[in-house]
This record gives structure tokens, sequence and C-alpha cells, in this order.
């Protein structure tokens, strides 16, 4: 079987226990007696795959892939990789129990880059904690008594997208004037829209669209997480993994590129507005070519934790790098009230005041 995402394991040559990934450094570390195993650095060049020459050879070219195997969760469907000869495994997302028997042989995408960890499980807690706090319309009771779960160390597959874009676009341009007029006895001036047809063309380039190949992080977290300092990326090397989960992807590259498409077209959108220009524009259509995509496909660091208040589990992911956090927390009614009560008061107090 070819070298791939399949975590190995690495035994201590003292005690023969496993050797972990100690974040923050550059080493494997034994959680029994120390030892340390210092892992070889070299100076990283990043370079871009060519989009198309990689689908179109993906499948017969062994440079390019892996066979790694993996097992999908019954509950929650992620699908991870195994260290060999593992007999038994939970789902790091969900804690359920693997059907390990059941683990099937893919041919997948290299990873050609990972972002080792520099935030230490035993930091986690302490960032949650200051995260917490931080919850303004949080209930009050949150902060003192939820309950903090498991906390997971994972690597995610994510994509990066640089590419070309050229845009033809149809639409108006709208410019305001002012009249006067009278209107029930009275003079008044209103606003009005002189709309002329307006075409063109805009270009721009993207770099590093990055779009999260996992279906298995919480859809309302996962895209938050974007704090990265890709300057730290590390060719990929599997002893960065070991002691950790790490996902396969479960969103293709082309279905990734086709995901970077949207999100590309909020720029695109703006540059056409802004070329049309005027007072208002209105946009009839826009015929976008995508040429010179490049790629990456990388693994990136979270640690998965959640946490229980009135018995509803709320999640929470911290990125391994920078300890950024994004999580769900509840909302206390009271709190709402009390600014809506405060908010109609002060507008109350304005209008009288306005009037007086």
């Amino acid at each position: 079987m070819s070298e791939g995402v399949e975590n190995k394991q690495y035994p201590c040559s003292k005690c023969g226990a496993f050797l972990v990934f100690a974040p923050g450094t550059h080493s494997l570390t034994c959680p029994y007696c120390g030892e340390k195993n210092e892992l070889e650095t070299e100076a990283v060049e990043v370079v871009e795959e060519d989009f198309e020459s990689i689908i179109n050879d993906v499948a017969g070219n062994d440079e390019l892939n892996v066979e790694v195997s993996q097992v999908k969760c019954a509950t929650c469907g992620a699908v991870s990789s195994l260290p060999p000869n593992t007999i038994s495994a939970d789902c790091a997302f969900c804690g359920t129990p693997l059907v390990v028997s059941q683990s099937t042989v893919k041919r997948m995408i290299k990873p050609k880059y990972v972002l080792p960890f520099q935030i230490a499980k035993s930091k986690c807690n302490e960032l949650f904690k200051g995260w917490i706090k931080g919850r303004f319309w949080a209930p009050n009771s949150v902060k003192t008594k939820s309950e903090q779960g498991k906390i997971q160390g994972l690597y995610i597959p994510y994509w990066t997208y640089d590419c070309n874009t050229e845009t033809d676009y149809t639409g108006e341009q709208g410019e305001h004037y002012t009249v006067t007029v009278e209107r029930d006895g009275k003079t008044v001036t209103e606003t009005r829209t002189r709309w002329y047809a307006r075409s063109g063309h805009v270009s721009r380039f993207f770099d590093d669209i990055l779009i999260c190949a996992s279906n298995s992080l919480p859809e309302k977290l996962k895209n938050k997480l974007d704090n990265w300092n890709f300057e730290e990326l590390m060719p990929y090397n599997e002893q960065y993994l070991s002691g950790f989960t790490t996902e396969i992807y479960q969103l293709g590259l082309k279905e990734g590129f086709n995901q970077a498409k949207t999100v590309m077209e909020p720029q695109i959108d703006s540059d056409v507005r802004s070329d049309i220009g005027g007072d208002e524009q209105r946009v009839h259509s826009k015929n976008t070519q995508y040429s010179n995509i490049t790629f990456k496909h990388i693994l990136l660091p979270i640690w998965l934790t959640s946490y229980k208040y009135n018995n509803k589990s709320y999640s929470i992911l911290i990125n391994g790098q920078t300890g950024e956090i994004e999580g769900n927390y509840p909302v206390s009614v009271w709190k709402v009230l009390i600014a809506i009560i405060l908010g109609l008061g002060l507008l109350a107090a304005i209008y009288f005041v306005s009037k007086g």
C-alpha cells in the first residue's frame, strides 16, 4: 500500500509505547517516559498543482494519489483514516464505536502540505473558559455550570484554489437627480434615477480560496475558522499526524472548486458594479471564465470539543494553530428582553426630548 494519510504508529525506543506529535514543536514525544524524536525539517517552497492536469491524470498516477484505509461512522457519516492493525476505535466527531472490520480501501489525492498543531491539548480548557466568559448574551450560569466534553485533535482536509477570472457583463447605470414637485398642497423635493445601458469586462485573480473538504464538522462553524498562517505550512509528513485523527476528504477536487466559485461570486459582482459606476447599478447578465486554476490539498489542525448546558450539547472548534475559537452557545431570553426594553425606553426618551 502506498504511503499517505494512513496514520502510522511510531514505537518509543525506550519503553515501547507509541510516540505522538507534540504541538508547538517539531518532535514526537512518548507520553509515558518523555523520550523525544526530533523530526527533520526543511525549507518549504509551496508549489501549486495544476487543476486540469490533476483531474485528468489522478486516477492512474501513483505520484498523485494514495490508497487509504477508511471507515465511515454510521451515526454522523464522518470518514476517517485508521492506523494499521487497529481493532477498535471511536468516531472522533460523535464518539460512536466504529465497525473497523467494515473499513474499505480507496484511492485519494495525496495531501501535499500539513499545518502542524501549535496549540497543546492542555491549553484548550483555558481557551474554552476564556471564550465562554466572553459570551455576553449567554446565561450567566452557563459560564460556571457548563460541562466540557472530551477534546479531540483532528487534521481536517482542505482545498485551496488560485485562478484568474474574466467576466463579461451587461447592466444599467443609475444616476440620481432631484426634482421639485407639488404634493398635497406642499412643495417637496424628490430623488429620481435615470438609467443608462452599460456593458463591459472585469478581471480578477483569486489567491488561496480556502474550502473545507469535510462534511463532518458543524456546518455553521467550519467555515468561520479562516485565520490561518499558511507561511507555516510544512511538506506532508505522516509523523505530524501521530496521536491525532486524520479525516479523509469527502468533498472532491471538482466539487470543491464549484464551492470556490460561490466564494468568488460576491467579489466579482462587486467588481462589476464598480465598473458600471453611477449611484445605483442593475446587473442583467454575467459570464465568467476561469483559467490558470491551481490548487493545494492541505491538512489543517482543529481541536473539537463540546459542552453541555441544560442537557443540550453545544459544539466548539479551536484553531490548532492560533487558538481562535468558534462555537455555539445558548442565549439568555432575559438579557434579550432587557435589551429590548432599554432600547425602547431610549427611543421614547429621544422622541419626547425632540418634541419638547
